[in-house]
Order: structure tokens, then sequence, then C-alpha cells
């Protein structure tokens, strides 16, 4: 990410028509990768997050961005349509055409800018990357962190699906992560070894 983050287009040579910045789509590109697959995580569980008053559940591919409003790990809040908006038009796009669609923009941005920029319809106009990596971070560690010390179970749908691919069969293991609720998670620091 530094990578992404620290180069300058403008003391490039293959850069000279005139472009300046950052490597912005293959930062977003990665942020979205490293969001997808903490949903991915918990497809098919029996996680709750909260959308727009409502439990809901990662239940297909589409569904991994409501990790955002995952309390522990992002906890944006963000409203269905705006996850929606993100995913189709950011990640999607992004990802599959390195482009974005017309009237929709990404800016360097400050740490302590929001994450996104909206129009006057509600949707989002503006991603403000370095706001996003921020978050992503901060989620990673606890992530990471639960991984390592919440243990991985061979229950787990991910892991039963990821078993199954490879033909290695896993014996199960009692653990936190057997429904992959992040019930038992309760309140992690990351920086802790305890």
């Amino acid at each position: 990410m530094d990578y992404c983050f620290d180069y300058n287009k403008e003391e490039q040579e293959n850069w000279k028509s005139g472009n300046r910045g950052m490597l912005g789509m293959p930062a977003l590109i990665l942020l979205s990768a490293i969001i997808d697959t903490m949903g991915a995580y918990f497809r098919g569980t029996n996680l709750e997050i909260d959308v727009d008053g409502q439990k809901k559940k990662i239940e297909t591919a589409s569904d991994h961005f409501l990790i955002l409003n995952d309390k522990l790990l992002f906890g944006l809040n963000l409203t269905e349509p705006v996850i929606s908006d993100f995913y189709k038009k950011y990640r999607s796009v992004a990802t599959h055409n390195s482009t974005l669609p017309p009237f929709q923009f990404m800016d360097i941005g400050i740490k302590s800018d929001e994450i996104f920029k909206f129009n006057s319809l509600g949707e989002i106009e503006k991603l403000m990357l370095k706001p996003l990596f921020e978050a992503v971070k901060k989620a990673s560690a606890t992530f990471v962190h639960w991984l390592q010390f919440g243990g991985w179970s061979a229950a787990h749908k991910l892991a039963k699906e990821l078993s199954e691919k490879s033909g290695i069969i896993t014996q199960p293991q009692q653990s936190t992560t057997l429904t992959g609720s992040t019930q038992n998670f309760g309140s992690v620091n990351p920086t802790s070894n305890t």
C-alpha cells in the first residue's frame, strides 16, 4: 500500500501526459480485496450485522461488503444503498475493468476525511482513499488478531469450502469461530499479546 500512496506520477517518465497523483486504482483494488476477504470469512455463518436497523447475514459474495458495518471491524454504519453503491460502482468496476463509471471519483484525501463524499441524491460521488486505508488497517489488525488467537475452525463454512477444493480433510476443532460469531470476539487489543 505504501508504494501506491507514495508513488508520484509527476516524477515518473511514463506519466508525462500531465497526470498527477498516486496509484489510486491499484490502491482501491487492494483495499477492496481485503474487505472482500474479511466479508468472505463470515459468509454463511450466523454473524448478524446491523444495516438500516435490520440484522443482515452475509449469504453471497455480493454481501461481503456488509462487513463494513460490523461493529468490531469497521463500524461504519452505512446504509444498504451506500454499501451496494460502493460494491458495484467502485469495487466491482475497478476490479474487473480498472476504471470507474462516469461521475464517480477518487481522491487521496487525508486521514481525517470521511471515506465517502455524497451527491445530492445520497449516492457516493467520491471515495477518499486515505481514510478508507485507515479503516481497513484498523479492521485488519483486529481481524488478524482474532484469526491468530481465536482459532480457525475446520467447521467454519469457508474452511470447509477451502478443504473441499484442496482435497485436504481437517479434523474439527473447538473454537469460538465455529459459528462465525464475533460475540465471543469481545473488545480486542491487537497490540496486546494476551
